[in-house]
């Protein structure tokens, strides 16, 4: 046959080879996601698919003798996957091969069995020696599981002395056990690089996972101390007030104003540990059904008793944000503590805005908002965007990115320091919503908090 088609034959079939690794990146892919490991009879199936797609685009060495990489695929699958991968991949292709019948079937069986038995001892013996498979070792193994597949099927055809065995004889068997070395090798780097780059990809979620979890415990640790350090300043306002009263080193017309820091920082004291408890235990949410819009109906009168007429009170409601599976009691103490700490970034004056409305975020956005969270935990459809924006004084990129920490604040006093902007977080992290914080020095804050829309809503839409 013409070099050339020879040549166009053999390129074809290293492209087959070549999407089979491209299968197993996906399947390994998908099961990564899930957090499943595929079992040996599973592995050993894909791989038997494969062998069989693999014998349906043959290389033509001549007419009568034709070859595929079926000996690589099956030996790369008993070199990875063991014993019984490698069993469970000889079905198909073997009952394909004596379908096919002729002559050479024999010597077509053994292309298929002897690569899975040379590949399962290459395997074990990797095990017992306690060593990881390297590109070394991949190459070593295809260079013993082809050699000594096809010099047992060489031994064969010397011993039948049947030139029907096999067409073109022992040159041909050497020219197809070339071939086999190849993409044995060529498949078995592919799918150690697979093997890499999933490995990688875990050791760095584990490296995140453990600088998550030392950042929780230095939050811990600032939290114990501002924690203690506020009580240790009331207390000590307290017993030095109390003192002075009880040794009369007062004057009669301060006692009363001595007591009423007592009780000032005694109330403050006590406002805090409930602060405190609620963040620790907060309580379980009353989650109800409901359009985003009708959850927050009365926020107007609630906003302007609580942070006065100064503050002029803006709701901005746009159609069709959706139904929300919300705790309306949760939500509106959320949009308090912003609005809270809103009016006092502008001074007990300016304008606050709160907004609803359909959220409307690209792909990358939401795989930014939601990248510290696991596949599972991740929302793919539609949000409703909760807004709180206010006219103060504005943050800077480091303290927007503190702002949520437990006792964080800009005063210098921290007399109003506290856990409000951390329980909105708490708020939004319980509801499965998302938060992002936008503002500049000087333009105001926009805090935005999205929230999942309800399943029964996104079908109806």
């Amino acid at each position: 046959m013409p070099l050339l088609e020879f040549a166009r034959g053999v390129l074809f079939n290293l492209c087959v080879l070549l999407s089979f690794a491209a299968v197993l990146a996906l399947v390994r892919a998908w099961t990564w996601k899930r957090s499943v490991e595929p079992r040996p009879w599973q592995v050993g199936l894909l791989f038997g698919v494969m062998a069989v797609v693999a014998m349906l685009f043959p290389v033509a060495l001549q007419p009568g003798l034709f070859f595929d990489c079926r000996a690589g695929v099956i030996g790369t699958c008993a070199l990875f996957g063991g014993p019984w991968a490698a069993l469970a991949s000889l079905p198909l292709p073997v009952v394909m091969r004596l379908e096919i019948g002729g002559p050479g079937v024999i010597p077509g069986v053994l292309e298929l069995v002897l690569p899975a038995f040379l590949g399962s001892l290459f395997h074990a013996a990797c095990r017992r020696s306690a060593r990881d498979i390297t590109l070394r070792c991949v190459g070593v193994a295809a260079l013993v599981v082809g050699l000594g597949s096809y010099l047992l099927i060489l031994a064969l055809i010397v011993i039948s002395m049947d030139a029907r065995v096999l067409p073109g004889g022992p040159l041909a068997v050497m020219l197809i056990m070339v071939y086999g070395i190849l993409s044995m090798g060529l498949l078995s780097a592919l799918v150690l690089f697979l093997r890499e780059h999933f490995a990688a990809i875990e050791a760095l979620a584990e490296s995140e996972r453990r600088v998550r979890d030392s950042q929780k415990m230095a939050a811990i640790g600032q939290l114990s101390r501002k924690v203690a350090h506020t009580f240790m300043n009331s207390l000590g306002a307290i017993v030095g007030n109390a003192q002075m009263v009880r040794d009369g080193l007062s004057k009669p017309e301060d006692v009363r104003r001595q007591l009423d820091d007592i009780i000032e920082t005694a109330t403050r004291v006590s406002r805090l540990t409930g602060e405190l408890l609620a963040f620790a235990n907060p309580s379980p949410l009353r989650v109800r059904q409901m359009p985003l819009e009708k959850g927050i109906a009365a926020i107007r009168e609630l906003l302007a008793r609580t942070i006065g007429p100064e503050v002029e009170v803006a709701v901005d409601i746009e159609p069709g944000a959706g139904t929300i599976a919300m705790d309306p009691d949760q939500i509106e103490q959320a949009i308090v503590h912003l609005a809270v700490n809103g009016a006092e970034a502008m001074g007990g004056r300016g304008r606050l805005t709160v907004r609803v409305a359909p959220a409307h975020l690209s792909a990358k956005h939401l795989e930014r908002l939601q990248a510290a969270r696991s596949e599972r935990d991740r929302h793919s459809g539609p949000f409703a965007l909760l807004e709180v924006r206010d006219t103060g004084c504005g943050m800077d990129e480091e303290t927007c990115s503190r702002m949520f920490e437990p006792f964080f604040t800009t005063k210098t006093t921290q007399r109003n320091a506290g856990l409000g902007l951390a329980t909105v977080y708490s708020i939004v992290e319980m509801h499965n919503g998302l938060i992002e914080v936008a503002s500049r020095p000087g333009r105001g804050t926009a805090v935005r908090i999205y929230l999942p829309v309800a399943e029964e809503d996104r079908d109806r839409a």
